[in-house]
């Protein structure tokens, strides 16, 4: 996964290195997050 960019409105995005993107805020349950990206490093 790359490093998440933070933008100044509390957001960042997250590319994992298939090149799919998620925006989330500050608020986000990282752990959640972390579900999210390893299920979509699965998809083709």
């Amino acid at each position: 996964m790359e490093t998440p960019i933070a933008s100044a409105a509390g957001q960042m995005e997250v590319v994992s290195a298939n090149g799919r993107r998620v925006i989330v805020d500050r608020s986000v349950d990282v752990e959640a997050l972390l579900r999210l990206m390893r299920g979509l490093e699965t998809l083709r």
